[in-house]
């Protein structure tokens, strides 16, 4: 059994209002060219299929076209669920009549797991599928009374597995992880509970040959390797500039056993973070592609005017500018000596020192003298 696992499209995403869905169909089609180079039995994904639950129209129109091209032009089955950024009522939309054509989509939890067998030439496959939804609501739809942890929770949720010999998958959108610990997060993705409490540890999937996994954007292992999350195809923050985006292609032999390999994809556009005096990036020859996704550090010791717009000129897709020398954590470096007392003088001294990174010239020292003495004299 051959099958590509997908999650975390986020279809219709911006970067401070530029659009990404030119970068989004130029990863698609290389997803596209896999699938038509090696025909997997089906296309697996786990959720996050748009960014959000209305999605615009053009966005629709990008995911359309590669479902489209998936499943009539290749004939190549997909089989995905909803992610907490989707809304399951419009994702299940026409939903029987795109089941006759090959693309099943599982937007809302059942009660029990949707189920779908597949075979190969060794036998059965079956296919679970759980799409996002918060646990007190899964408690709801399972009547499961006796406890509030999510573990346990999805547990009972997973009763409904059998313990035959057929080999089995999960599709699945929530955090898992090993011991309580978390994997490994990014800034671009929604939180589904504070402080860690939404973590299902990952031995309740040991009923499962391969669990795909979607909502973390970096792609990793959960426990096993064969419990995964695929990874978003593109960088959604600065917190994923070192990330390696890849599809995850999987092969599961007649004993469940799986052989997954990470196919690396091209961005049109990479997402990095360059650090420089505005002099030094404002050169032309600093950075030789000069269209990507930039997150910008300025190392000058004052603020540069206008430094967003002027360096946009340069580089057109800059999503965050940024101090260094100028946003420090100013309090933890402060003479607490001179907090006590109050020392107006002191500590005005350590702020400058602090932004500046030098002492004042005795210009500079003067000039404040003079500003402390009209402040006492007001007082």
């Amino acid at each position: 059994m051959k099958f590509i696992h997908l999650g975390d499209l986020h279809i219709g995403r911006t970067f401070e209002m530029r659009s990404m869905l030119e970068d989004q169909a130029f990863v698609l089609e290389q997803v596209l060219k896999l699938a038509q180079d090696r025909n997997p039995d089906f296309v697996l994904i786990a959720g996050d299929i748009y960014d959000r639950s209305v999605p615009r129209e053009e966005a629709i129109a990008v995911y359309d076209d590669f479902i489209t091209r998936l499943v009539l032009d290749h004939n190549i089955p997909v089989y995905a669920i909803s992610g907490n950024h989707d809304s399951s009522r419009r994702l299940e939309g026409m939903g029987s009549l795109l089941k006759r054509s090959g693309y099943h989509i599982c937007g809302s939890l059942k009660n029990p797991l949707e189920r779908i067998t597949r075979h190969d030439e060794h036998g059965p496959v079956d296919l679970y599928l759980m799409p996002y939804k918060d646990m007190h609501g899964a408690r709801a739809i399972f009547e499961i009374t006796d406890t509030r942890d999510h573990t346990e929770t999805v547990r009972q949720m997973l009763t409904c597995v059998p313990a035959d010999d057929h080999r089995k998958i999960l599709a699945a959108h929530h955090y898992f992880g090993v011991n309580g610990q978390s994997p490994e997060e990014s800034e671009s993705e929604r939180r589904i509970s504070i402080g860690g409490e939404d973590v299902i540890d990952h031995s309740v999937l040991d009923p499962f040959q391969y669990v795909a996994l979607g909502h973390l954007h970096k792609p990793q292992k959960v426990g096993r390797d064969c419990v995964r999350y695929a990874g978003s195809l593109l960088k959604y923050s600065a917190s994923e500039a070192d990330h390696k985006k890849s599809i995850t292609w999987v092969e599961m032999d007649q004993d469940g056993q799986c052989r997954i390999e990470l196919v690396p994809v091209r961005l049109l556009r990479d997402l990095k973070k360059i650090q420089g005096t505005f002099a030094e990036l404002m050169q032309t020859g600093f950075l030789e592609k000069k269209d990507d996704f930039l997150a910008v550090t300025l190392t000058d010791a004052e603020r540069v005017d206008q430094a967003f717009a002027r360096l946009s000129q340069l580089y057109p897709n800059i999503i965050s500018l940024a101090y260094s020398r100028l946003e420090s954590d100013y309090e933890l470096r402060v003479d607490q000596e001179a907090i006590r007392k109050a020392d107006t003088r002191k500590l005005f001294a350590d702020f400058f020192h602090d932004k500046n990174q030098r002492d004042m010239t005795e210009d500079e020292q003067t000039f404040m003298d003079d500003i402390f003495r009209e402040m006492e004299v007001e007082a």
